[in-house]
């Protein structure tokens, strides 16, 4: 039920739920059924001044839902069973939250490129919402929010951390390039033969974000574990197959023709995705290794907590900063598909972009439920937001600080001019929003 101040998920309309609901009889502005979930649900509420962003977005091959955010960081997604209810429901919310309407519309149509081209806002809280609008979201494992591989090998091979030492990735290179070597060529090949079965051209039989890739990199936190046990039908994977050391996965990600896997948001703000604090037995590789925490790079020390602080940190740097829109271009822009994308050898199985599969044909609505499946577990690319290359990041002659609790979604802008403050060495959090800032002297900057 959707109400002028909530939203409202109830079972049915028991003796118990009329008399809840009696209180919203002047607000009620419509009922939509829905899904019911496997345990028993009285009702769940939601306040609609409490939602912060709105995004339109699909799922498979359905373009009627909405992804919905809201102040305190859950979300909520919403697939309606036709269009007319779906219209309905974003016409209402947006006249409800005039705050969160601004984001049901086209990233183009916003200032957001601009601020982010200008240093206003922070690479991290760009690029999640370049996935928002691109349809990817945090509650569905086949669009999961997706960031690059941004650091070369050699920079996971220096012994102590140096920002001077790192070097980023080439940008503007997929995966399937920037490896080369015999993976490249047998690419270019398949696409020039094309598939066997479905004389479809393309480069790359594996996405670079789907289902088992995401469950691989969060296996150690609930509920993935589970849900990778369910993959693997009642077992866990073999302990090669797992995600076990960092640097590994990024070789293997040049390398293997079936791993062309990139970084999830959670690599850079989730320190407990390294940690194996469930402490499960994932066993033994075949050369008698035990797989337990996730390998890191040699300058963390075995430290989850310090890489991910100087893995985003590094991840804000103007050195990736003034890089990143080349990549931007590969996921989200004018090299996901087309020619742009054939130079690029960026093309991937129809089924994976939206609108790649044309429905209406009787054969595909035949095997309509068997596409769902492969698309699900395949991956699926965003939406396309750009048809030109996207901007480069202007230089910012003062450095921005990005200061945020909440690193997936929002940051605050801090202007730290050297003539002004001095050279900053550390910034302390009291709480939340309130911190201060040392000098190399350790005086404290007012």
């Amino acid at each position: 039920m959707l109400s002028k101040t909530k939203i409202i998920f109830f079972d049915s309309l028991c003796s118990t739920n009329e008399e809840f609901l009696d209180q919203y009889t002047n607000d009620i502005l419509d009922f939509f059924p829905y899904k019911k979930k496997p345990y028993k649900l009285l009702y769940t509420i939601y306040q609609v001044d409490q939602i912060l962003y709105m995004f339109k977005r699909r799922y498979l091959f359905d373009k009627q839902c909405i992804d919905i955010i809201f102040n305190n960081c859950q979300s909520l997604t919403l697939n309606f069973k036709s269009i007319e209810d779906f219209i309905k429901v974003c016409k209402q919310l947006a006249e409800l939250n005039s705050k969160a309407k601004a984001f049901l519309s086209p990233i183009k149509k916003t200032k957001l490129v601009e601020k982010w081209k200008e240093g206003k806002i922070s690479n991290s809280f760009y690029i999640m919402l370049l996935n928002y609008y691109g349809s990817r979201s945090y509650n569905d494992l086949s669009q999961y929010p997706v960031i690059p591989w941004f650091i070369n090998s050699e920079t996971f091979d220096i012994p102590e951390y140096e920002e001077q030492k790192l070097n980023i990735r080439d940008f503007k290179l997929n995966l399937n390039k920037l490896g080369g070597g015999k993976r490249l060529e047998q690419s270019i090949q398949r696409y020039h033969e094309g598939d066997a079965m479905t004389e479809e051209k393309y480069f790359s039989g594996s996405h670079f974000s789907n289902p088992g890739i995401i469950i691989q990199y969060l296996v150690r936190i609930p509920p993935f574990l589970d849900g990778l046990i369910k993959f693997q039908s009642g077992k866990l994977d073999c302990a090669d197959r797992m995600f076990s050391s960092l640097i590994s996965s990024y070789n293997l990600a040049l390398t293997e023709v079936g791993d062309m896997r990139e970084l999830i948001p959670e690599s850079i703000i989730l320190p407990e995705m390294y940690k194996n604090n469930l402490k499960v037995n994932f066993g033994e590789t075949q050369d008698h290794t035990l797989v337990d925490h996730v390998i890191l790079p040699e300058w963390a020390k075995g430290d989850p907590y310090f890489f991910t602080w100087k893995f985003k940190e590094y991840f804000e740097s103007r050195q990736v900063g003034d890089n990143i829109h080349q990549w931007f271009d590969l996921i989200f822009g004018c090299k996901q598909k087309g020619e742009e994308a054939i130079k690029a050898c960026n093309l991937y199985p129809p089924i994976s972009y939206e609108d790649g599969i044309d429905l209406t044909n009787p054969n595909n609505i035949i095997h309509k439920n068997a596409l769902i499946v492969q698309a699900y577990n395949y991956g699926q690319w965003p939406t396309q937001l750009f048809h030109e290359s996207h901007i480069s990041r202007k230089i910012v002659e003062d450095p921005l600080i990005f200061i945020s609790q909440r690193a997936d979604l929002e940051a605050r802008p801090i202007d730290l001019n050297k003539q002004k403050y001095g050279e900053i060495k550390e910034i302390k959090f009291v709480n939340e929003n309130l911190f201060y800032m040392l000098n190399k002297k350790n005086k404290i900057i007012r």
